[in-house]
């Protein structure tokens, strides 16, 4: 199976799964579902082969929370399908939030550029309309294993789109 080339970003407008799905259009949220499912993929693939190659940090930062980033695709595809049963999942996951998961400065800056790019839309919610560049946790590399991994206090990196 090959896919499209992966430039992703997985918007989370604050630091709540349902919120932040509930928060986007129909449009953004068909879209955060397929590159979740995208970014998904290739994460299950790295755990199969056991490696990774050189990757988007908007993909790193998903790195060992793969079921967290399902979870969130999870609450999408239930804030667009409503009318259907979807079983709930478990919320074991909520112990083992990525580390930068409420980090303001990434949930401001992901609500800056949904702004930007929708102002009619996120206008109703108040945000600042105070401009800054999109920004995701720099993932760092463990010298043991070799690993890459994001911090909760790790530097965050500006990506102007």
């Amino acid at each position: 199976m090959s896919l499209p080339p992966l430039d992703p970003s997985v918007l989370l407008p604050v630091a709540n799964f349902q919120a932040s799905s509930i928060m986007m259009p129909l449009p953004e949220v068909c879209s955060q579902i397929r590159t979740i499912q995208q970014i998904y993929y290739v994460l299950r693939r790295e755990r199969r082969r056991g490696d990774l190659p050189r990757i988007s940090r908007k993909i790193a930062m998903w790195k060992h929370y793969d079921e967290v980033l399902y979870c969130y695709g999870h609450h999408l595809e239930k804030s667009i399908n409503s009318y259907f049963d979807i079983p709930p999942i478990g919320d074991d996951f909520m112990t083992h939030l990525p580390p930068w998961f409420g980090n303001p400065e990434i949930h401001a800056s992901h609500r800056a550029f949904l702004l930007k790019r929708n102002p009619e839309h996120y206008g109703q919610f108040g945000w600042s309309k105070k401009r800054m560049p999109l920004k995701f946790p720099v993932p760092t590399v463990l010298r043991e294993t070799g690993c890459a991994t994001c911090t909760a206090s790790g530097s965050l990196v500006n990506l102007e789109e």
